[in-house]
């Protein structure tokens, strides 16, 4: 009896679940970013150089520095300098006689997260070693990547200020869908997506 009553009380939670849903918040920034948000940040990172307009000749040399409240501003300049070497700008280093000293403020970067489940969620027995593995009926997982910079120019030798281009943005999304956990798609605008998410997102709710 007391058994029949225990698997009535595990199907009538299961019914709960389903008849309201369950909606997931997005995860807790962390130190280390998997694949997917790497690329998604290097793409937005990328976007955001093509619309910046810095007005300096082709063959122009210019000393990089960058500022911005997180330590990803200086991924940020790795990947900005690639970009300008590409446009024909010259990265000197301190002190090699460039002409001007470009500063680049990066406001915001990072990923973010959004998640939309109906289902049950995954369990693991506090008791017994066993765990039911997440059931999704529909779920909806949305990365984003998004940077928004801009350069103050500066002439290398007073230092003094002479420009500051426009903010400029860019973002970049993927997003996973699932259906009756068997049924599953990707849309987005990553050019070529590098690998699953199920391989690379291991804490995946």
């Amino acid at each position: 009896m007391r058994g029949r009553s225990l698997i009535a009380g595990v199907f009538v939670l299961a019914a709960a679940c389903l008849a309201i849903g369950c909606a997931l918040p997005g995860r807790e920034p962390r130190e280390r970013r998997t694949p997917l948000e790497q690329v998604l940040l290097s793409q937005a990172i990328d976007r955001s150089a093509k619309k910046a307009i810095l007005g300096l000749p082709e063959g122009t040399r210019v000393v990089l520095d960058s500022s911005g409240l997180s330590e990803d501003h200086r991924f940020v300049a790795d990947v900005m300098e690639g970009w300008l070497g590409r446009q024909g700008i010259v990265i000197r280093e301190e002190g090699d006689g460039a002409p001007y000293r470009l500063r680049m403020i990066v406001e915001s970067v990072g990923t973010d997260q959004d998640i939309s489940f109906f289902g049950i969620l995954a369990t693991r027995s506090l008791w017994l070693p066993i765990s039911l593995p997440q059931l999704a009926f529909y779920k909806k997982d949305r990365r984003t990547g998004f940077v928004r910079l801009y350069f103050d120019i500066f002439e290398a030798a007073d230092g003094r200020y002479l420009r500051s281009t426009s903010p400029v943005e860019g973002e970049i999304h993927q997003t996973r869908y699932t259906v009756l956990m068997v049924f599953k798609w990707r849309r987005g605008d990553v050019p070529a997506p590098p690998l699953d998410f199920e391989l690379i997102d291991e804490e995946d709710p």
